[in-house]
């Protein structure tokens, strides 16, 4: 697989991934929304994918009075950074730039052997070690509560201290939900985690593994194969308080 075809399974997984834990998803020709009511001011659970930026024109406009009716304040758009003209029709829209973000990919076969993850049949603890780890109230906590039993994701936990969430989208093992509480960071813990979840990914025939990596993460994930692919943007659009 090449970096272009990864690329497009890193934005189908990530669409697919917030579609699995969100309480609504609204679709249509080209588009999907998904809409987490519990967390009107976070805008990473409540976002849009679309499959090309005429489908994204037409849609915006419906897609922004669900989320309103909804009663969320803050939703964004995953915008590959090579579509231009999407960027500027969402910053003509009153959307803003929040963050830029790295997708991720690589061959399952070119990641380090490593001892396999056992899954967690409990994953009540993902929420609250995403909160506490990038410094959220409970957001994470209450868009997760209703549980993580979506057909193809599993759960991988250390402890109290880190979580990891895989979700099969075809043969692409798609992560996310990757984190570690403050005082266990730095000790390898996620990394640690996640390899053992990609060799269980390995082991049950997926081929792939794609993600989107923040700043932080980037080392850890490059450690393990990763490679870059390029930027996939968040644009924002937020309510005035």
């Amino acid at each position: 697989m090449d970096d272009g075809q990864l690329l497009a399974q890193t934005y189908e997984g990530n669409r697919s991934f917030f579609a699995a834990v969100a309480e609504r998803v609204l679709t249509g020709p080209g588009y999907s929304a998904a809409i987490v009511p519990v967390c009107p001011d976070r805008s990473v659970v409540n976002c849009v994918s679309y499959q090309d930026g005429a489908a994204l024109e037409r849609a915006l406009p419906e897609m922004a009075d669900e989320y309103e009716r909804a009663g969320v304040r803050a939703w964004t758009v995953w915008v590959p950074a090579a579509d231009r003209a999407a960027a500027e029709l969402l910053a003509a829209a009153g959307h803003k730039l929040d963050g830029a973000p790295e997708a991720m990919g690589t061959s399952l076969a070119a990641v380090p052997e490593a001892e396999t993850a056992e899954e967690s049949a409990d994953s009540s603890l993902v929420g609250p070690i995403n909160d506490a780890a990038y410094g959220l109230d409970g957001s994470f906590t209450a868009a997760l509560a209703p549980g993580l039993d979506h057909p193809g994701m599993r759960v991988y936990l250390s402890g109290r201290e880190a979580s990891v969430v895989t979700l099969d989208v075809g043969t692409d093992c798609h992560v996310g939900l990757v984190a570690t509480v403050p005082g266990a960071q730095r000790r390898g813990l996620a990394g640690r985690l996640l390899a053992g979840a990609l060799a269980a990914a390995r082991e049950r025939g997926q081929r792939s593994t794609t993600l989107i990596a923040s700043g932080a993460g980037r080392p850890v994930y490059e450690r393990l194969g990763y490679r870059p692919l390029g930027a996939i943007e968040m644009w924002e659009r937020r309510a005035a308080a």
